[in-house]
């Protein structure tokens, strides 16, 4: 399974979820052109999660603790989207019955 969120991808190998950003070439022959950078493998998706909600909370300009909170409410509302996402495509697959489950 390769799920993309925004410019994050989560993709499934055995006993692993391995988490990508999508990058695009700045230089070179294939300068313009997007990649896959990896970022890490997880043995959980929450462990996904927990890393891009990091991610997001440390590229943050926020400059007072109100701000803090917003972001992290902000951050929060996105993982519940995102895990709504994968757990819809995961009944999705069950449903079709390809044996990935």
């Amino acid at each position: 399974m390769k799920v993309p969120f925004g410019n994050w991808v989560i993709e499934t190998v055995p006993k692993n979820f391995v988490l990508s950003e999508i990058a695009i070439y700045k230089e070179g022959k294939n300068e313009g052109e997007e990649y896959e950078n990896f970022e890490g493998f997880y043995p959980k998706l929450f462990d996904v999660m927990d890393s891009l909600d990091e991610k997001n909370l440390m590229e943050s300009n926020v400059r007072s603790v109100s701000g803090l909170k917003k972001d992290i409410r902000k951050s929060k509302k996105e993982i519940k989207g995102w895990c709504d996402e994968i757990t819809a495509l995961l009944k999705k697959i069950e449903e079709q019955g390809n044996g990935l489950l």
